[in-house]
């Protein structure tokens, strides 16, 4: 264990710091989002492949709940949740869960074109418990 990991457990367990769970772990990166998309048009479609496909965002968006969060008590996985609904989630690409799930969005059609645009939301990083949190709340609030 780092001697900074260590100072901070001497801390929690005396009572001088909020928890900062996971994220005090070495090993865990901070949990993220990445998004890939694909483009359908009509030529394509007739063909039965996609015109383009690719990352959208290959970095990610991270999940770390600030100060406020903490005190709030939200956690990594309502962050992601709030994330994805915001995004337009609306299918996951299993069911029931298993871990690996990723995220689909409601296609995006450009009227002009015929084109249509999907996004991909790939959880990275997330235990599978939060994981799970965020596949159980998307299901049980009609999201998927």
């Amino acid at each position: 264990m780092r001697i900074a990991d260590r100072l901070i457990k001497e801390e929690m367990e005396q009572g001088e710091l909020f928890d900062l769970g996971p994220y005090t772990e070495p090993d865990r990166e901070p949990p993220r989002i990445t998004t890939t998309y694909s483009i359908i048009t009509p030529e394509s479609a007739e063909h039965g492949d996609v015109e383009e496909e690719g990352w959208e965002d290959e970095e990610g968006v991270e999940f770390i709940p600030d100060e406020q969060d903490t005190e709030d008590g939200v956690n990594v996985a309502e962050l992601a949740i709030e994330w994805l609904i915001q995004h337009s989630v609306e299918q996951a690409s299993s069911y029931p869960f298993s871990p690996g799930t990723w995220y689909t969005s409601s296609p995006y059609d450009d009227y002009r074109t015929g084109a249509s645009t999907e996004y991909n939301f790939h959880l990275e990083g997330f235990t599978p418990e939060e994981e799970e949190e965020i596949y159980d709340f998307l299901k049980k609030h009609n999201h998927l």
